[in-house]
């Protein structure tokens, strides 16, 4: 799961230190200077992405190794584990895995939260690598939890901001 490093630096950049303006001039020049540790967190990540992906890898052999790369199998593996989450047997299923996704993203731009923003994206781009490999139990969540334990710390500020 640390693959995703690499893009979620670039998210965090991109969040909480986007260019004002978006001339091809303006984000070249905030690439160069926002995302050279993104670059090369990317490069480190690249041969080890590689060498998982070979025929020759004794993973590649291994049925649960396989990838299933669709939306479908995103938001089932999502329900899945929101379901371990959740203490709940079968309740996530992909239209409710896309519905509370999607309402947490809401909440998040109408509250303008870049915090939100980017505890979602965590959310999101860590859960990745296993999204589309067979379901394993809830320990995998190690790294998305972050972005569930963020997005909850930084709702209830929110909340709490609203009532005071």
């Amino acid at each position: 799961m640390a693959v995703t490093l690499p893009l979620l630096l670039i998210f965090y950049e991109l969040i909480y230190f986007s260019p004002v303006s978006f001339s091809t001039r303006q984000i070249g020049k905030w690439m160069v200077t926002n995302c050279r540790l993104a670059a090369i967190a990317g490069v480190m990540t690249v041969p080890y992405i590689w060498g998982k992906m070979l025929a020759q890898s004794p993973f590649s052999q291994l049925l649960s190794y396989h990838f299933d790369i669709t939306p479908s199998q995103f938001l089932i593996s999502y329900g899945a584990y929101l379901d371990s989450l959740f203490f709940r047997d079968h309740w996530f299923g992909e239209a409710q895995a896309a519905l509370t996704l999607a309402a947490m993203l809401v909440i998040a731009l109408l509250l303008g939260s870049r915090h939100l923003v980017f505890a979602w994206s965590i959310m999101l781009i860590s859960f990745l690598p296993i999204a589309f490999i067979p379901v394993r139990a809830a320990y995998v969540l190690y790294i998305p939890l972050v972005g569930w334990s963020l997005y909850a710390a930084a709702l209830l500020v929110s909340l709490r901001d609203a009532i005071i």
